[in-house]
Order: structure tokens, then C-alpha cells, then sequence
């Protein structure tokens, strides 16, 4: 089951769930916590990839896999497996300039000597992730390990990153789902995911929610705290929290289906997600949120709603996104009168000052300044005639 918690922020969801589950050998959490890693660390080393392409290339070469490391014996001597030498400009920004040994290969020359599939070890981490799948699938360089880890960084969306990228230049989005792919691999009946959208564009929360299903359809059951609505539209099962946040949160405000939440939107959360799949939106007239077919009124018995045609490619042009976190839509501009244009015996006609309060520094016309202004002008202009 795919069971979602929502609510506006600070109601309590992630209190609910990491209080009520405690973590053991059976639940796979994965937060919103950053992943760490140096300029060094890249997709290969960070899922644990590089362990057996390195036994691989060891085992086709009969040589010891520490060879098959940037980090390691294997290390171009000149740069330390940097690939790029590192100048330190004290006050200004430093620079990076390619290892002229190595090429920026990262390792030493006896070590490309050493070939799996007609391919050097340099050459493997500049595949693709995609590249890499096929790669790793077939023939001489048939690796079942690392196909496997290549396919859940596939299912994420990252199949065109290439293995040997530093995580230093990936984006926050690439980075939650580099992440998350790490933690799928993982053995556990239950997968706890805290926001898993932060940072996605809307065409992979689309193969996100192809994931969760696919996590659900292998007999596991999936909770996630989300504020996302394809998310929630997706769901089997929906917690919503609130009514507000802090100390007005905190109280289960609604327990279902999307459907049943969406009828009675008695909470804000169903007032947007009301809003995101359509006010006339029905079970049975609409395509189902993940199978494109007429629903039959459960969705693949699971009671999720239908979404609108291309919701998850067109919603966020103009409108919102993210459920009650969602910032208002701009107040349109009230149209300005036109100025008045005056006339040519307008224009030439004199200020009147009676009557009138002139600003702060301001002379009008006709009226002699004060002696202290005079004796200011004069000395201004007599340090200005001065060598």
C-alpha cells in the first residue's frame, strides 16, 4: 500500500511517522538529510558501484582490485587520483588545471593497460548511466552487481549522469535522487520517504511515482510525507494532518482515499488537491493517474484518483504546485490614469508659490536665499578656483 502524509508545514508529519515507526532491520527511512561526499566521491563510489567493477576488471586482468581505485594504489602519483591539480590564490579564488601525467584520467599509466570489454577503467566511469546498463549486461563485461545498482539509478531518473561525476557538481534534485536510488537497494518491508519530490522537476515526480509503484506491486508498503499533489492524487491511503501548524497542529484531520478527501474537503489540503485534479472530477470519466486508461472507479483496486490530461508536465506554468504551501498568485495591476499633457500657454505660464509649503531645500523661484546659503556657494567656489 502506498499510504501518504499530508498537511501544511510544521503540523507534525515527520513527528507522526519517525515516532510511531521505530527504525529497525524492517524499515527503510530515507530523510531529507544532504548526502556527503567530497570532490573526490561520485555516483560510483557513493552507491557502491565501483566495488564490483573493480573485482571485474581484477578478475579479467589477475590483478589486485585496489589497482581499479582513484584513491588507492592505483592513483596517478602527480595529482593523487584528483585528476586536476589544485592552485590556492590566497585572496582571490582558486584554480583547477588538468594533471598533464594522467590527462585527468586519475590513475597511472600501467593501470589503463588493464582492459574489461575492450574498455579501461577511465573509460568505464566516463559512461553514461545508461551507457554503463548495457555495457555491464552483456559479453565479456557481464557485472549482474553492478547492473543492478545501474538500474535503480535509471528508475530515478539518472541515466545521464556519468559514473566518475564528482557529487560536488551535481544539483540538489540529482543529489535526492542519487540518494534515493542508494536506499532502494536496501532490504526492508517498509520505506519511509520524507519528501522525496524536494528538488525534482514535474517529469520525474512522474517516474517517481512509477518507482513507488513498482515498490508497492513487490509486495511493500510505502509511506511518504509529501505536500506534492500528483503524489497524493497517487495514493492509496491518505493521512492529512492540522488543522494548522505548531500548536494548532498536531490532530488527524482526515483519514482515506484521495477521492473520499477530495468530496469532503473539509481541510486545506482537500481544497487544493480539489483544486489540482478538476472541482467536476470524477472516478469513472477521467484517466487514471498511472495507467492512462478509463478508471473503473479504484485504480487498480486501489482507490486513487484520476489525474488531468498532462497534469504532471503543465501544472506550476502559472499555477500552484505544492498543496497549501503554495505561494498566492499575484494580485493583477490596477491600470494607472493617464497624465494630463498641458497646454503650450500651460507650460510657459509661472509657478504660483503663495499658499504653497516649498520642500526641504528646495528655492522658488524669485526668492533670495539665505545669507548662510550665499556665504556657502562663495566659499565652494572659491576652493574650487584654489590650485
Amino acid at each position: 500500500m502506498l499510504c501518504v502524509i499530508t498537511g501544511v508545514a510544521g503540523s507534525g508529519k515527520s513527528s507522526l511517522i519517525h515516532g510511531s515507526i521505530p527504525a529497525g532491520e524492517d524499515v527503510v527511512s530515507v530523510d531529507q538529510t544532504a548526502i556527503r561526499g567530497s570532490r573526490r566521491s561520485n555516483p560510483a563510489t557513493y552507491t557502491g558501484l565501483l566495488d564490483p567493477i573493480r573485482k571485474a576488471f581484477a578478475k579479467a586482468n589477475g590483478v589486485k582490485p585496489a589497482l581499479f581505485s582513484a584513491n588507492s594504489e592505483g592513483a596517478c602519483p602527480t595529482c593523487k587520483g584528483a585528476g586536476v591539480l589544485y592552485t590556492d590564490l590566497a585572496m582571490m579564488a582558486g584554480i583547477a588545471t588538468v594533471c598533464e601525467e594522467c590527462e585527468g584520467k586519475r590513475f597511472e599509466a600501467s593501470v589503463l593497460d588493464h582492459h574489461l570489454g575492450g574498455r579501461d577503467i577511465s573509460e568505464v566511469l566516463a559512461m553514461s548511466v545508461d551507457e554503463a546498463g548495457t555495457f555491464f549486461s552483456e559479453g565479456e563485461a557481464r557485472t549482474p552487481a553492478a547492473h543492478k545498482i545501474l538500474t535503480r539509478l535509471s528508475d530515478v531518473g539518472l541515466g545521464y549522469l556519468t559514473l566518475g561525476q564528482p557529487l560536488t557538481t551535481l544539483s540538489g534534485g540529482e543529489r535526492q535522487r542519487l540518494k534515493l536510488a542508494t536506499h532502494m537497494g536496501e532490504k526492508g518491508g517498509v520505506y519511509v520517504l520524507d519528501e522525496p519530490t524536494t528538488g525534482l522537476h514535474l517529469a520525474d515526480v512522474e517516474q517517481l511515482l512509477g518507482l513507488l509503484d513498482r515498490l508497492v506491486e513487490s509486495g511493500k508498503s510505502v509511506i511518504v510525507i509529501e505536500h506534492h499533489q500528483a503524489v497524493m492524487a497517487h495514493a492509496d491511503w491518505i493521512i492529512d494532518l492540522g488543522p494548522g501548524a505548531g500548536h494548532d497542529g498536531g490532530r488527524i484531520v482526515f483519514e482515506g482515499t484521495p477521492a473520499d478527501l477530495v468530496a469532503d474537503r473539509s481541510t486545506l489540503t482537500g481544497e487544493h488537491l480539489a483544486a489540482y485534479v478538476g472541482s467536476d472530477a470524477t472516478v469513472r470519466d477521467r484517466p487514471c493517474c498511472c495507467t492512462g486508461s478509463t478508471c473503473t472507479g479504484s485504480g487498480r483496486g486501489r482507490g486513487h484518483l484520476p489525474a488531468p490530461a498532462s497534469r504532471l508536465r503543465t501544472a506550476g506554468r502559472g499555477s500552484a504546485t505544492t498543496g497549501p504551501r503554495a505561494h498566492p498568485r499575484p494580485t493583477p495591476a490596477v491600470p494607472r490614469a493617464p497624465v494630463p499633457v498641458p497646454t503650450e500657454a500651460e507650460a510657459g505660464a509661472p509657478v504660483p508659490t503663495e499658499g504653497r509649503t516649498p520642500a526641504p531645500g528646495h528655492v522658488a523661484a524669485g526668492v533670495r536665499p539665505p545669507a548662510a546659503v550665499r556665504a556657502s556657494a562663495r566659499r565652494c567656489r572659491t576652493a574650487a578656483r584654489s590650485p
